[in-house]
Parts: structure tokens; C-alpha cells; sequence
């Protein structure tokens, strides 16, 4: 009875034992299933070793941001200095870009703002400018720098002007995964305006800082 007893057990791990191993014949087709099970579900994430790689010539990104418009100050013709009557107001803005290679990105931009004056009344800002610019990565974060050049439609009261644009831009972002990333961009805004009266142009310094989502295609 010991005897039988021992040649189970002895049977039983002999068992357990081959099939805890790979067979050796025909292992190839064997393991065939399970690649084709891990091609399927990759085990890894997708983000193993990401670089400047990540990004290729043709990649485009749609953006939208929300945020504050900071008045720094005005000059007039001379560049003297202007009393300061605009309070901080909220910030929109759609963008677009399109990568010229893994770095260099080009695009153009929508936006719109709003403040209020010590008259209780409103300035709006509608920029529209077109936007060069070059991005560092750093594992899964993203700061993309870019100058932009462009017009601005300013409204005050009843009266609407138009003049030039420009801003220079730099961003820090998180890729959440490959389709949206997420950060914080500061912009430095340059908007003279250019009245038909000379004497009365002034140009206007602002700083804005905005929360921003990415779409990534």
C-alpha cells in the first residue's frame, strides 16, 4: 500500500511537472497563439521609450484653451507710458497645427477676450494670427515655443479697430495618452492700435495664462 501510494505521488508531480515546462517539439508553433494573444493585448504600455519619435511629419493637433487676460501696460507713439484702465479679463482660444517634422510645427489660431475699464466698460480682443514654432520633449511631457504674427479686432464701446498682432508662446504639456495631452500655457500679447489719428495710437502689453487640452490625429 506505501508502495502505491508513493508511485502516485511520484506520477503526480512527474504530471505537474510536464506540463509546467515547454515542449520541446514543436515549440515554435506552440508559442504561436500566445504572440498572437499579446499582439492583441499588449502587456507593455504604449508609452515605453517615448521621444522625439513620438511625433512625425504630418501629425496635427487641435487645441482649445481657457484662461486670463493680464494687462501689463500701455505706451503711446513714444513708447511713454499710458494709464492703465483695463482690469483682467477671461481668454478663449482655438488653435490648430500641423508638424512640418518631428519638432517643427506650423498652424493658426482663433481667439477672443474680454476686460473691463474703470468706466465699467468693455474691451474685446479678437486676434487671428498664424503660428511657427518648435517643441521639446522630455518623456510624456511636451513644451512646444512658437511666435505668432497676425491682426486683432479691438472693440470699445461703439468703436472697432483693426491692427496688428503678435505674441510669443511657451507651454508645458502632459501626454495623457495618445490622444490627449494637457497643460498650461503663458503667452506675451502685443496689440498696437492705430487710430486715424496718429497721436492717439497706443499700444497695448498683456500677458495671458491659460489652461489647455489637446487633441492629438
Amino acid at each position: 500500500m506505501n508502495f502505491a501510494k508513493r508511485f502516485f505521488f511520484v506520477l503526480f508531480f512527474a504530471v505537474c511537472a510536464f506540463h509546467a515546462f515547454p515542449q520541446t517539439e514543436g515549440g515554435a508553433d506552440a508559442a504561436a497563439p500566445d504572440e498572437d494573444v499579446n499582439r492583441e493585448l499588449p502587456i507593455q504600455s504604449d508609452w515605453k521609450g517615448v521621444g522625439p519619435s513620438s511625433y512625425a511629419s504630418g501629425d496635427k493637433i487641435f487645441s482649445i484653451s481657457l484662461g486670463m487676460l493680464f494687462p501689463l501696460f500701455f505706451t503711446d507713439k513714444s513708447y511713454s507710458l499710458l494709464d492703465n484702465r483695463v482690469s483682467v479679463g477671461g481668454l478663449g482660444i482655438l488653435s490648430y497645427l500641423f508638424f512640418l517634422s518631428p519638432s517643427i510645427f506650423f498652424g493658426g489660431e482663433l481667439g477672443g477676450s474680454f476686460s473691463s475699464t474703470i468706466a465699467e466698460n468693455y474691451l474685446f480682443l479678437i486676434p487671428i494670427n498664424v503660428r511657427l514654432g518648435y517643441q521639446f520633449l522630455w518623456k510624456r511631457f511636451e513644451f512646444p515655443v512658437s511666435l505668432g504674427i497676425g491682426g486683432a479686432i479691438h472693440t470699445y464701446r461703439s468703436h472697432d479697430l483693426f491692427g496688428m498682432f503678435a505674441k510669443l508662446e511657451a507651454s508645458a504639456f502632459y501626454r495623457f495618452n495618445t490622444d490627449w495631452s494637457f497643460g498650461l500655457t503663458g503667452a506675451f500679447w502685443w496689440c498696437p492700435e492705430w487710430t486715424s489719428e496718429p497721436e492717439h495710437d497706443a499700444y497695448g502689453h498683456f500677458f495671458g495664462l491659460t489652461a489647455s487640452a489637446r487633441y492629438h490625429f
